[in-house]
């Protein structure tokens, strides 16, 4: 999707940066250690926040937070409104060193508020973001990493009620549903009454998500002698696994560019272990995605949105497919 240039998202100072720092190796009660900052360097920029690829040294450093580290720090302008969120975050990689999961993952060093901000310390994973175009893939079948990986998320039923969330998959879906009202496009009414017909049973529970399972965040090894890694679990929740495959699909035509590309997620999916979903599950939680990105798209407070054009033609293709134009 082609957004438009960052504006008003304010990067924090090297000063802020360097506080943060002192902060993650502070003992409760003690002074502020001494901080000896090495290579600290931009290595990515996201909706909420930036990430920094840090080598730093503390004296003393009791809590072992010194090394080479990613540091996660919100932008101001979205600090206060994630500290919930952020929290989870740091929560979720807690428990994931508790439970040793099979595929890699950014090990949790610190945590730490700041004002408004939760500021996350995590170890460097190596490796290169997946291409889920199947012609550019260089780890095999898209599908079947993605697949097999968010089966993996499903099954650590010991870390959703830690994380928190929806305790059945129709609580979260119901919520979602939401994302479907209030615009000003009337495609939206026929994807809001297709969606009340489409909600998933009474009753079946939620599980753990990743909540965010796209490309970018599923880092492969090219040289095929590690797992595969699963980074950025800012929106992790307890919720509906559909809604995670959805966040793959994203109501294309052609997931992954191949024919019949959600059904062989589904299937790739089930086959690791994943419980049986339908595609009409997943198109369920698509079109609540298109409402939020339109939703997104349409509004005068965020600083990075894509054209309202985009979700419609989106939300179009997909209501057609489903028969319902």
């Amino acid at each position: 999707m082609a957004y438009e240039l960052f504006q008003g998202q304010t990067l924090p100072t090297r000063r802020e940066l360097e506080r943060a720092l002192r902060r993650l190796g502070q003992e409760e009660g003690a002074m502020l250690p001494t901080l000896e900052l090495g290579d600290c360097q931009l290595i990515g920029r996201g909706v909420h926040r930036a990430a920094y690829y840090v080598n730093f040294k503390l004296r003393p450093d009791p809590l072992r937070v010194s090394g080479k580290r990613v540091l996660l720090y919100p932008y101001a302008e979205e600090a206060a409104g994630l500290r919930g969120r952020l929290a989870r975050e740091a929560a979720a990689l807690e428990l994931l060193g508790q439970v040793k999961p099979p595929f890699r993952y950014p090990a949790l060093v610190s945590a730490v508020e700041i004002d408004d901000a939760v500021v996350i310390l995590e170890r460097f994973v190596e490796g290169s973001p997946i291409d889920m175009r199947l012609g550019r893939c260089l780890a095999g079948k898209p599908w079947e990493v993605a697949g097999e990986i968010a089966a993996t998320v499903h099954q650590l039923s010991e870390l959703a009620e830690g994380v928190g969330g929806f305790p059945t998959r129709l609580e979260h879906a119901t919520l979602a549903l939401d994302d479907l009202r209030g615009h000003d496009a009337p495609l939206f009414d026929v994807a809001y009454a297709w969606g009340l017909k489409n909600l998933p049973p009474e009753g079946e529970p939620s599980t753990l998500l990743h909540g965010d399972l796209s490309g970018q965040n599923i880092l492969i090894d090219l040289k095929g002698g590690q797992a595969p890694a699963l980074i950025d679990w800012t929106f992790t929740i307890q919720g509906d696994p559909a809604h995670e495959l959805a966040i793959i699909t994203q109501g294309k035509r052609r997931p992954f560019e191949v024919d019949h590309g959600l059904e062989r997620l589904l299937e790739a999916y089930e086959d690791a272990g994943g419980r049986p979903l339908s595609a009409a599950h997943v198109h369920f939680h698509e079109l609540c995605l298109l409402g939020r990105r339109y939703r997104a798209a349409t509004s005068r407070v965020k600083a990075r949105k894509e054209h309202p054009q985009e979700p419609l033609r989106a939300l179009h293709g997909l209501l057609t497919k489903l028969g319902c134009l």
